[in-house]
């Protein structure tokens, strides 16, 4: 029932409607997520962000929610955050904190970071990235957006993050990329 919901929901089809009601009953988490992806696809973009929030809302509850749709979700997040400011904002709120057994932590901190990115850079940055200090995600956008945050709020860790992404930069391979069209 998930399977043939999601594939109405992706193409926008409200005959995912009917599939969505009657996994509500079974898999409420599920029936959210896929709601908000039908809303989506269908440029209902409040509508999605309504459901979604649900969904991630959910996550924070019950540590039994399928990883895979726990991506999705957050794919989503990413998604919807990335057209308008004001859904970022929420959709961050949701994520903000850890869910369940802090379930999926590795792919919902990358998405929180991304949402964080498309809000203006105020004091809330530093409270929101301190709680996740010293052991702060690895990557580019991650330590880029921890530097800008502090640098911007004054923050005393704001030498420590530009370090920090100054030791990544230094430790990244170099890329090989063989120039044909000049031979």
């Amino acid at each position: 029932m998930a399977l043939v919901a999601s594939g109405l929901a992706e193409a926008g089809d409200d005959e995912a409607l009917s599939y969505i009601e009657g996994l509500r009953a079974l898999q409420p988490v599920e029936a959210d997520g896929i709601l908000a992806r039908l809303f989506a696809r269908q440029g209902r973009l409040e509508e999605a962000t309504r459901a979604l929030e649900e969904a991630l809302g959910r996550f924070h509850q019950e540590p039994w929610a399928s990883s895979v749709l726990t991506l999705a979700s957050l794919r989503l997040a990413t998604e919807l955050g990335s057209q308008d400011p004001a859904l970022a904002l929420r959709l961050f709120q949701t994520v903000r904190e850890p869910f369940a057994l802090h379930a999926d932590d590795d792919d919902r901190l990358p998405v929180m970071a991304q949402l964080l990115s498309r809000l203006n850079l105020t004091s809330s940055c530093a409270e929101v990235l301190r709680p996740l200090e010293p052991h702060v995600l690895w990557n580019l956008n991650w330590l880029a957006l921890r530097r800008d945050c502090y640098a911007t709020t004054r923050d005393p860790l704001a030498h420590k993050a530009a370090a920090d992404l100054a030791e990544y930069l230094r430790q990244e391979p170099v890329r090989f990329v063989i120039d044909l069209e000049r031979r």
